[in-house]
């Protein structure tokens, strides 16, 4: 992703029009992760989940959020 600040525009200009998109909150979450956010990432799995939980797609890419915030964490050997 070359421009995630026009990315995050986009996406959060669909989540005004349309709040129930849960593709739309999984891509933003997607964002918030690459700018180093996973608070407000998870904030969006969880709005994701609000609006389709039967949506397999949101568990993935949380599963994958949630590895990379614990390979980012520092760890003691």
């Amino acid at each position: 992703m070359t421009d995630v600040a026009g990315a995050k525009e986009d996406f959060l200009a669909s989540i005004d029009l349309q709040p129930s998109l849960t593709q739309t909150w999984v891509k933003i979450a997607s964002v918030y992760m690459e700018q180093g956010d996973p608070k407000k990432a998870f904030d969006c799995f969880e709005e994701a989940i609000k609006h389709n939980a039967d949506d397999p797609d949101i568990y993935y890419h949380r599963g994958q959020g949630k590895h990379r915030a614990y390979r980012s964490r520092p760890h003691s050997d």
